[in-house]
């Protein structure tokens, strides 16, 4: 049996080592979590108290052990806060291996700056502290609060928020009093899980312990599809003065709808004028472009984050008289103008993503929509506008939107779509050359190409520039060595099938190679390597294909007098589920004509198929990189 000195010291020295970090030594990591990992999370407490509709406060307690540099930024305290979010009592200590303090961080070495710099009005702010420690492994202890003065969405628990990070123990306690109506999603749940009740408080609690990193590997899905994650959403919420819901998706369209309510009057010198650009038009549609080329000619984009202008737009006379507007505000002016000439057209939210988007149409949330674009309809025809850009045609989606959730804002209640998204045949790169062959090994190339579809965005994005600029980036994409750009010229076609042309005479003084009487050419001297991704053992996660696309290569290759033509590749033609390829090589006495098709197809793969995508890919580089051989014509005696 213990003495009562002896159980006091044990007592004494446990908080000894809780208080210095002596507890997180990096050597007491078990083998099995740092498989994978460049960090692992030792330990982990975060409690949300959901106290009404419009208060709650959020405690995080965490210790981080950084295994080397890749793992760094799970070191680091990156807390967002606004005038609505105050952040509290932030505390930063660093250990070294043996669980040594070497730093105790004092407040004014915590940055603080605002997080949105491309915006004109934000109120988003984030504290920042990176360690700067150079001998690995070293660990970060993070502890703070935040009161939440209203809010619209609640932090919820995703323990392994980052890849190669293991989790030793992680604990998540929501406390939530009767008059708050908390929702919650569990996802891809692995973890221990209890529920009380007292004093009028439910109290649930989920803890996740031994959880091994998770491997970063090319094309995966989104962490957050892969890994333990909780979701927390409020039914009904209070924020910057305004009430809202989120019970079903008609509240949220509801709640948006009453922000917009009354925003959309324009002066009357304004309806004027957009009035004499159209009345004379009968075409609707062609109307509705007259006013969106009137939009993107006189208005800018800029961000605007302030409390309640992260979701209502400014009014459409403001937009009017100052010039600009972010999303939602660009957005309810071309409505406005709309209305005004009897256009039907609908506010909508979607999510923009250059990647695959997680949506959970069971579960309202504000986790979903991050930009706004406008909703036409003409008849049975709808049509959808991005009213952020200068460039793009009317009813241009870019691949960030194009194929994405969207809830289109109505009277009626919204209703939860699709953005339509285009078929691959329809994302088309097409590239015709004419290339003419000289002795030396020298070649003069005559170059047409063409964007169009979802590909259009890439071809604005080099259009768009100085012409300084474009020839600049014009050398940087293409793949010859030794080489001048004589002249070049885009040309945009904005409406009716719109498409960017790119024109180009090259010069190169080395596209071939002479040994001895034979001459190599590379069978596409101008085409891009395919990238085909890395090779991985024993794969676990699916892998995406997320953008689905088209080129087209027509290639006529005029042969020197003096060689003839000595081999030629095959044709060939490869077809699997992920595209297809196809490969046409014939000649003539005096010239070569190539032409390669390329489909590639999105989706999701499960990871037994990932060596087989890699194949095809491979198949498809193998021919890209074959040569044609001439062979010099000796003169008969």
């Amino acid at each position: 049996m213990f003495n009562k000195n002896f159980i006091f010291g044990l007592i004494v020295l446990l908080f000894y080592e809780s208080a210095t970090g002596q507890g997180y030594s990096c050597y007491s990591i078990p083998d099995s979590l740092k498989i994978n990992a460049t960090s692992v999370l030792r330990f982990e407490e975060n409690i949300l108290t959901v106290k009404s509709i419009s208060s709650a406060t959020y405690k995080v307690h965490r210790v981080v052990t950084v295994l080397n540099k890749k793992g760094e930024n799970s070191g680091q305290l990156v807390l967002q806060y606004d005038k609505f979010i105050i952040p509290s009592d932030i505390k930063i200590v660093v250990f070294d291996a043996s669980g040594k303090i070497l730093k105790k961080v004092k407040d004014s070495e915590i940055q603080d700056y605002s997080i949105e710099e491309s915006s004109l009005f934000s109120d988003n702010r984030v504290k920042h502290y990176k360690p700067f420690v150079n001998v690995y492994p070293y660990s970060v202890e993070i502890s703070y609060e935040l009161e939440f003065k209203g809010y619209i969405g609640l932090p919820g628990w995703i323990p392994a928020n980052q890849y190669n990070l293991s989790v030793e123990q992680s604990t998540y306690i929501l406390n939530i009093r009767t008059e708050a109506e908390i929702k919650i999603k569990e996802l891809n749940f692995h973890s221990e899980k209890s529920t009380s009740e007292k004093d009028g408080i439910k109290t649930i609690q989920w803890q996740l312990n031994g959880f091994n990193a998770i491997d970063e590997e090319p094309l995966s899905p989104s962490l957050e599809e892969l890994t333990p994650r909780v979701i927390v959403a409020s039914n009904k919420f209070f924020y910057d003065g305004y009430s809202g819901s989120l019970e079903s998706w008609r509240t949220y369209n509801d709640w948006i709808q009453s922000l917009n309510e009354g925003r959309d009057n324009l002066p009357e010198l304004t309806i004027q004028k957009i009035h004499t650009l159209t009345d004379t038009i009968k075409d609707l549609r062609q109307k509705a472009n007259i006013l969106y080329e009137y939009l993107q000619t006189r208005m800018r984009y800029v961000s605007i984050q302030l409390g309640i202008g992260g979701f209502q737009p400014f009014t459409a006379e403001t937009v009017d008289k100052v010039g600009y507007g972010d999303c939602k505000a660009l957005s309810n002016y071309y409505l406005a103008m709309l209305k005004a000439v009897g256009i039907t057209a609908y506010y909508a939210l979607v999510i923009y993503n250059p990647g695959r988007p997680i949506f959970y149409h069971d579960f309202p949330a504000n986790i979903y929509f991050n930009h706004v674009i406008v909703c036409i309809t003409f008849g049975n025809d709808t049509v959808w506008a991005e009213c952020t850009n200068k460039y793009f045609p009317l009813g241009y989606l870019s691949s960030g939107v194009a194929g994405h959730p969207a809830l289109i804002v109505t009277p009626e209640g919204g209703k939860l779509v699709t953005t339509p998204k285009s078929p691959a045949e329809s994302n088309l790169f097409t590239r015709k050359c004419e290339i003419k062959l000289i002795n030396d090994g020298k070649g003069e190339i005559k170059m047409e190409t063409t964007f169009s579809g979802l590909r259009l965005a890439e071809g604005l994005g080099k259009y768009v520039k100085s012409p300084e600029d474009q020839l600049k980036n014009l050398y940087e994409d293409i793949s010859l060595i030794d080489f001048n750009i004589i002249s070049h010229k885009y040309y945009y076609q904005k409406n009716e099938s719109p498409f960017i042309k790119l024109k180009a005479v090259i010069n190169c003084n080395r596209l071939t190679t002479i040994s001895g009487q034979r001459m190599f050419v590379p069978l596409k001297p101008l085409s891009d390597e395919i990238y085909i991704p890395e090779k991985v053992e024993a794969r676990k996660t699916p892998f995406i294909i997320d953008f689905s696309y088209y080129d087209i290569d027509s290639i006529v290759m005029l042969v020197p007098q003096n060689y003839d033509i000595e081999s030629i590749p095959s044709n060939s033609n490869i077809k699997s589920e992920f595209g297809t390829y196809d490969l046409s090589v014939n000649s003539s006495d005096a010239a070569i004509t190539i032409v390669s098709k390329m489909k590639l197809n999105t989706g999701v793969f499960v990871s037994s198929e990932y060596d087989r995508y890699r194949s095809f890919l491979s198949d498809i580089d193998k021919d890209e990189n074959q040569k044609i051989i001439l062979k010099k014509i000796t003169a008969t005696k």
